[in-house]
C-alpha cells in the first residue's frame, strides 16, 4: 500500500520537524546555540573551546 505523498512535501515536512527539534533542544540547553554563518558555538562551555568570531 504505497502512500501518494509527493517527495518535496515529505522533505519539507521532515526539514520543518528537524528545525523544531533543534530549537527545542537549544531552548532546553541540551545543545548550544550556534552562529548562522560560520556554524560555531556562540558561547564557550569549556576553556579553550573555539567560538564564533563573526561579530554577530
Amino acid at each position: 500500500m504505497p502512500w501518494d505523498v509527493p517527495l518535496p512535501f515529505a522533505l519539507l515536512t521532515f526539514l520543518a520537524w528537524a528545525i523544531v527539534a533543534r530549537a527545542v533542544l537549544v531552548y532546553t540547553q541540551i545543545l548550544p546555540p550556534t552562529c548562522g554563518s560560520c556554524g560555531r558555538k556562540l558561547e564557550r562551555r569549556y576553556l579553550g573551546e573555539p567560538v564564533c568570531g563573526c561579530g554577530r
